[in-house]
């Protein structure tokens, strides 16, 4: 039987860039990067100390659309991209890293998910204004369900996708193809 572990949900605040101030700034790389950097940290010891027994581990990092693109949704949400670009790097160096170690590490990048973190959005537009940019900025035009983000990292978990590591798997209709 393999391991997996899958980190932790983000951190964000919409403000532009010169409204951000320090204490802002580091609190979402704190809990973006480091609390990832931190699992990683912690949890390849435990894989490798396993991996005497057991044959894989899998590690799954969450980033978001806005660590692959920027666009009309990302505004004001410039500390939030940089902490996303760099949990991207942060994994894909890692899988580089951990590849004699029989150790699978991916990201999953998704778009806006109907979840608490998009009732911000709906803080600062009305339901048909967010609609209306939802179909401007994706192919499909709509946010996603959280279940469609559980059937990706189910599958990169699971040994079906002991092909893919150092992959980025974006769940967001289509917005980095436009």
């Amino acid at each position: 039987a393999s391991l997996t572990a899958v980190f932790p949900p983000p951190l964000t605040e919409f403000k532009p860039i010169w409204e951000c101030d320090e204490d802002l700034w580091r609190r979402i790389l704190e809990v973006n990067v480091m609390g990832q950097f931190y699992s990683l940290k912690h949890v390849i010891p435990s894989m490798l100390r396993r991996s005497e027994k057991d044959s894989s581990g899998s590690v799954i990092l969450t980033s978001s659309i806005a660590g692959v693109k920027t666009g009309a949704f990302s505004i004001g949400l410039s500390s939030y991209a940089a902490s996303k670009h760099a949990i991207k790097a942060l994994a894909l160096n890692t899988a580089n890293e951990v590849k004699s170690l029989n150790i699978r590490v991916n990201v999953v990048a998704p778009g806006p998910t109907e979840t608490p973190m998009t009732d911000m959005y709906r803080e600062v537009m009305s339901k048909e204004e967010l609609d209306g940019l939802l179909k401007t900025i994706s192919i499909i035009g709509r946010s996603a369900q959280p279940e469609e983000v559980a059937e990706i990292v189910t599958f990169l978990a699971s040994e079906k996708a002991s092909m893919c590591t150092g992959g980025v798997y974006g769940i967001d209709g289509g917005m980095a193809a436009m």
